[in-house]
């Protein structure tokens, strides 16, 4: 379970076909108020955004 501190969410982010979710879990972390949860498959990852825009 998720809870959402502060207004933050957690999200599942669907790749572009070609994109590798090591290479979008990485960009995505260096990203600010972003933290990758988990990468489930190969064209997704579940992250947690600190502030929902």
């Amino acid at each position: 379970m998720v809870t959402e501190p502060a207004g933050g969410k957690a999200r599942c982010v669907r790749l572009r076909s070609g994109a590798g979710a090591g290479w979008a879990g990485t960009l995505l972390a260096a990203s600010p108020d972003t933290c990758v949860i988990d990468v489930p498959r190969d064209d997704e990852v579940l992250v947690h955004a600190l502030r929902s825009r």
